[in-house]
């Protein structure tokens, strides 16, 4: 599957968890693929070596961008690239800023300088703090908006097409990330006890391979629409409360989770909800079930 008339594709954040499925998905569906990562990022053994993917290395210069531009002709820029704190402290700011303003402010010049029209953003439900059109739950979220808020100038300014995806939680197989599916796992047969809140909240769950698919689709639908896109799109499943995806790992693992429910106490901003107001990407939709998901947690 390719989009309609996307061939060439710059990617960042090529390195993480969810840029590292995406990026074996392009390169099955034969895309030329160039990546943009830190010098200090590395990809997967099995990506490291491939071919077909340019790699490119972004040492925070407007130059190391343009670089990129001035030596490959691209038809789409996917921009996953992002740090992610959940509380920061003010030796964090710059590197917020650096990374979630300032690297895709300087892909959006060089876009507006070489003629590429088409743009993948990637948000996230933490900016929905209170099931709120905009609350942002930190200064992540607060700068993943902030961001937002340049791309439409680049877009009515320039005509740059950009959809940007709203990311809920996602796991799945080899997720090096110490969120909650990890130590969910992790309690099954671990004899240390894992502390975790009451598991009120309410979250939606998407697996990393309805989560790539979502992007691919974004693809088709942004090369094939013949007016400038401005759009905003979820990627979500139905949500549960947490304490009730603990009794689901108990039941299919015939375990007891070694967990103390309710011995953290919630953030002071805790989201307890994932945000239900956002359209979803048109053609797509998840299609592994949260129960099948898990089992392949437990079982891998």
């Amino acid at each position: 599957m390719t989009g309609n008339n996307i061939k060439s594709v710059l990617l960042t954040g090529a390195t993480g968890f969810v840029g590292t499925n995406l990026l074996k998905s392009l390169v099955d569906c034969n895309y030329n693929i160039s990546i943009l990562k830190l010098a200090q990022t590395n990809l997967p053994d099995n990506l490291i070596n491939n071919k077909s993917i340019n790699c490119y290395i972004y040492d925070g210069s407007n130059q190391s961008v343009e670089k990129v531009f001035n030596e490959i002709s691209f038809d789409v820029v996917i921009h996953l690239a992002s740090l992610v704190l959940s509380s920061h402290d003010s030796d964090d700011i710059p590197k917020l800023v650096n990374s979630n303003i300032l690297f895709g402010t300087q892909l959006l010049e060089n876009m507006k300088a070489n003629n590429v029209k088409f743009f993948i953003n990637t948000s996230t439900f933490w900016t929905h703090f209170n099931n709120e059109d905009y609350n942002p739950v930190n200064l992540y979220a607060a700068t993943k908006k902030s961001f937002e808020d340049i791309l439409i100038y680049y877009h009515k300014a320039f005509n740059i097409s950009y959809i940007t995806l709203e990311l809920c939680d996602n796991y799945g197989l080899n997720d090096p990330r110490r969120k909650l599916f990890y130590w969910l796992k992790k309690s099954i047969d671990s004899k240390e006890v894992i502390a975790i809140t009451e598991g009120e909240q309410v979250l939606s769950f998407v697996h990393i391979s309805d989560v790539v698919n979502a992007y691919i689709i974004a693809m088709e639908l942004i090369s094939k629409e013949s007016a400038v896109l401005s759009c905003n799109y979820a990627i979500r499943d139905k949500s549960i409360k947490i304490k009730d995806l603990v009794l689901l790992f108990e039941r299919i693992s015939g375990k007891k989770l070694n967990i103390e429910m309710g011995a953290r106490p919630y953030n002071t901003r805790e989201v307890m909800q994932t945000y239900n107001n956002c359209l979803i990407l048109p053609g797509w939709k998840p299609l592994v079930k949260l129960e099948d998901g898990v089992r392949e947690i437990i079982n891998e």
